[in-house]
């Protein structure tokens, strides 16, 4: 099931769901019945483990701080407020866009202002890989990371081609997001 519109993607589907549950000795219980809805329940192995608040704490304390400016384009509102809110108390400085019209808008009128990039592929008007074309055209220089699901015609080759820096498959772990930024972002400085 997906909400987009019939050619415009899938996003994360139920057999991804499944296949990762089932990678980390997890199930899926399923309840449906036509006219009423369905229910899904995710199970997940109990794991016992010592002093795991401080194994918490080293981990936050892990992610890797920053103070740029960074572009965030999604059209789903949910990981728009999660990713703006890590990244934020990483220190970084982001603005939102739900879709890559207004995004090269704001990127056009001050292409400057952003250090980076992070957007979706597949968006309504205008897909990630639309908006990156565009946005290298006005500035070649700036990083660009590219967050997509299962995608058939647009390849990690297809987005280093056009100069995408990284091309991440979701779900993205906060940790490996955070740590790529940093690593892009150090080496335009060094």
């Amino acid at each position: 099931f997906t909400t987009k519109e019939l050619g415009k993607g899938t996003g994360l589907g139920l057999s991804m769901v499944d296949g990762i549950v089932k990678k980390h000795n997890g199930f899926i219980k399923i309840n449906s019945k036509p006219g009423c809805g369905s229910t899904f329940q995710v199970f997940w192995p109990i794991i016992v483990q010592k002093d795991s608040h401080n194994l918490r704490e080293k981990k936050e304390t892990n992610l890797s701080m920053g103070s740029e400016q960074i572009m965030l384009v999604d059209d789903e509102m949910d990981i728009l407020d999660t990713l703006q809110a890590i990244l934020g108390k990483n220190g970084y400085k982001v603005k939102t866009y739900t879709n890559g019209v207004s995004a090269l808008n704001a990127f056009t009128e001050n292409p400057d202002q952003f250090d980076l990039i992070i957007t979706d592929m597949t968006m309504p008007q205008m897909s990630g890989g639309e908006l990156s074309e565009e946005v290298l055209k006005i500035r070649k220089d700036i990083p660009i990371i590219l967050c997509t699901g299962y995608h058939e015609t647009f390849t990690e080759k297809t987005a280093r081609d056009i100069g995408i820096c990284e091309y991440l498959l979701k779900p993205v772990s906060a940790y490996r997001l955070s740590a790529m930024i940093r690593e892009i972002l150090d080496k335009r400085i060094a």
